[in-house]
């Protein structure tokens, strides 16, 4: 059989994987409930590009599936807990986004992890550490968008799937949990090449992340007093 042109090897990639939910641009009720908030246009496309470029120019770490970067603060797998990271946060992420945060963490516990996201990259299913990290957890968008999937940990599984929601992040948005939110449900992201929004099969590009939380103080007073 003689080789796909390249016409049809991209309306093949844009066709609709089975079983795949439409992601939602509007943060369902109950979810708003539970302590999911979206903001969009957190920073102007200039400041994106600027933090794309300084992310860019930093080392990364490439322990786990995807690449990523710490600072302040990151969290130790071995022990469920936060020690020192190599680099405190520059003023760069102070000035351009844990400023415009709502509910920012104080600068002691401050903890920013990078996450570079390639086309067919995810993150499992998780709820973030309660031993580690408060509550509010804040994450910007940067590069592309994503559907990222929430999901109730309790309840059966036809109660849970009802209320699993597929949200679509847009760059430069920041989505955030709170309460129930950040404590009783799973967030996650499908590795897949593309997401399904508006009726239309998007492909992913490139998403960079910014996930910023506050590391809890006893879970981090081992190593201060050292």
């Amino acid at each position: 059989m003689g080789r796909r042109r390249n016409g049809e090897e991209k309306k093949e990639e844009r066709l609709v994987p089975i079983g795949v939910r439409e992601s939602v641009r509007v943060v369902p009720r109950s979810l708003a409930c539970a302590g999911v908030s979206l903001r969009e246009e957190v920073v102007s496309a200039e400041e994106e590009a600027s933090l794309l470029r300084w992310i860019d120019s930093r080392p990364w770490e490439s322990r786990l599936s995807r690449r990523t970067q710490h600072y302040g603060w990151r969290f130790d797998y071995a022990t469920k807990s936060c020690v020192r990271a190599a680099e405190a946060i520059p003023p760069l992420l102070w000035e351009v986004l844990l400023c415009r945060l709502v509910e920012a963490p104080s600068a002691d516990a401050a903890q920013v992890t990078v996450n570079e996201y390639l086309p067919g990259q995810g993150i499992a299913p998780h709820v973030d550490t309660h031993e580690a990290f408060d509550d509010g957890i804040a994450a910007l968008s940067l590069g592309s968008g994503v559907a990222l999937r929430l999901k109730p940990c309790l309840g059966d599984a036809a109660a849970a799937a009802r209320e699993t929601h597929f949200l679509w992040l847009p760059p430069r948005s920041v989505v955030t949990y709170r309460g129930e939110a950040r404590y009783a449900y799973t967030h996650g992201i499908v590795a897949r090449k593309g997401d399904l929004l508006d009726g239309e099969w998007r492909l992913r590009e490139r998403r960079v992340s910014i996930t910023v939380r506050s590391a809890r103080r006893r879970r981090r007073r081992l190593e201060d007093d050292e």
